[in-house]
Order: structure tokens, then sequence, then C-alpha cells
């Protein structure tokens, strides 16, 4: 899987041969300029309709708005300009969804905050073979889910100080999600078949090298649950992580929680669990009945 990556990012340097470059510029720019980097467009959403495929974005310095539900349907890079933290991309507190729909996206260097809305579900969501790497995720209000990856890759990312009624990340059918920070967020649905922080589910799920502390739960919910699922067949795996010192408002320590008798194949390896809730059966290998 590793070498699959390796692959689809290398396509993405001989893409840049050809592809051409285009500037925005909230600021300084104007959607009727040529997006050259002396002439930048000033919206995201006019950059992502105007380019073609395999073109890169670069977003100068500064917030970005976007002021609907915006879709990248084309395979483009999309990437910050300077350090991950100065490029924002946000809805203004507005219940608008960024959406990764098609394969060979490639979103990097940049933050996405203050993304919210009293039915806002899946607010960042990646649904194809795509990269979603270095970015920051903060400061989400959510309905559902503030991150929700159900295909391709999100790596080296930090989510915090985000707010979700059922949990803040949903990773779920063929998704990898590595080298991830989760940390100072919190849940506010008290039910305990949702997981406070992540809820991790079915075919070929994978959750590695990733850190999940000091994140608040509500009522009985769990940081990391794998639940029992009627529909859902699969075997998740969550390798090399740390999950700890997850607190629930009442009640003790709540990091980890899986309902096996769904899944019969699931792996947790390498895994450090603070907590007596959880049992080990099996080498290295973590769960709970």
């Amino acid at each position: 899987m590793k070498l699959i990556w390796i692959v689809f990012l290398a396509a993405f340097a001989v893409a840049d041969l050809s592809a051409a470059e285009y500037y925005v510029d909230p600021v300084n720019g104007a959607d009727t300029n040529d997006g050259s980097a002396s002439s930048p467009w000033k919206t995201l959403a006019y950059a992502v309709n105007t380019a073609k495929a395999d073109d890169v974005l670069t977003l100068k310095k500064g917030t970005h708005t976007i002021k609907a539900t915006l879709t990248i349907d084309k395979a483009l890079e999309i990437r910050g300009e300077g350090d991950k933290e100065e490029t924002i991309i946000t809805s203004n507190n507005k219940a608008y969804q960024f959406l990764i729909s098609i394969d060979g996206t490639f979103v990097h260097s940049l933050t996405f905050a203050n993304f919210s809305g009293a039915y806002l579900k899946n607010a960042v969501s990646l649904s194809s073979d795509s990269v979603v790497s270095n970015v920051v995720i903060r400061g989400f209000s959510v309905e559902q889910y503030c991150v929700d990856i159900s295909k391709g890759l999100l790596t080296s990312s930090y989510i915090t100080n985000n707010t979700a009624k059922n949990c803040i990340a949903y990773f779920n059918q063929f998704g990898i999600v590595e080298n991830c920070l989760i940390k100072g967020n919190k849940n506010t649905n008290s039910s305990a078949s949702q997981a406070g922080v992540i809820r991790i589910i079915g075919n070929g799920m994978t959750m590695r090298n990733c850190t999940v502390v000091d994140n608040v739960l509500a009522g009985s919910s769990y940081a990391v649950h794998i639940p029992y699922n009627n529909y859902e067949t699969g075997n998740p795996k969550i390798y090399n992580s740390l999950i700890a010192n997850n607190l629930p408002t009442t009640d003790e320590t709540r990091n980890f929680n899986a309902q096996s008798a769904s899944y019969t194949g699931y792996v947790v390896c390498n895994c450090i669990y603070p907590g007596p809730e959880v049992s080990i059966k099996g080498k290295d290998n973590f769960h709970r009945s």
C-alpha cells in the first residue's frame, strides 16, 4: 500500500511538467484576472471551476472564504503558500462543506478553520483516491463529523480544537490515516454507541502512527470506537498509535472500544491504550469484546 502512494505522489511530479499553475489571492486578486502570479484570481471557487485537471492552484497567504459547498471534482493540486498556518480555508462559520470527490487530487500545506452549522455533517470529506497532507483542521463545530475519510490518504496533519455532536472523525471503507495528531477536541453526544473522537469501520480502513490524546468525551462515549454494524463488513486496522488521556465529563478514561461481534478480522497492533477498559487477546493485539 505504501508503494501505491509513492507512485501516486510521483505522478504529481510528472503532471507538473505539463500542468498550468494559477494563483489565488483573497486580498489583492480579482476573478477577472488571468490567474497568473502577477494577476491572481480572488476566490477559490472560481479557481476550481476555471482550472483544468492536473493544474496547480497556489493559494496566497491569507483567509480564503468559501460561500457555498465546494466540491473538488477534477484532479487538482491545491497548496498553501508558506507555512500551513498562514493559508486558511474557511466557511466563516457557515454550513458549507469542502468535498474531494475525484481521484488524483492533492491538497496540502494549509489550514481548514471555522466550519460550523446546526445541520453540518462531513465538513471536510475525502471520498476518492487522493491525498490530503500537512494540513490543520481546527475550530469546527458540526452536527455529525468534522472529518470524513472513506478513501484516499490523510497524512501528517493536525486535528484540534473542534466540537462535534457525533464524533470528530469518521474513518471508514478504504481510507488510510497516518502520522496525524488528534488533540484537544470535544464531542457532545453522550451515546456510548458513538465515538467521541474517532469512529473507524470496515473494508480495510487503516489508521497508523497516530496520536489521539487530551480530547474530551461526552458521557460514556469512547475516544476510538469500532462499532457493531449490521451492514458493513471488513477488517479495520490500527497500528503503532498512542491513544491516551481522553477524558469523559463523567466516569473513567475511555480510550478504546471495539464491539468485536461485528468484526472478526480487525487488528490493533503495537499500540498504547492506558486504562482498564482494554483487554489483551493475542500477541500485540488489543481488543474489547
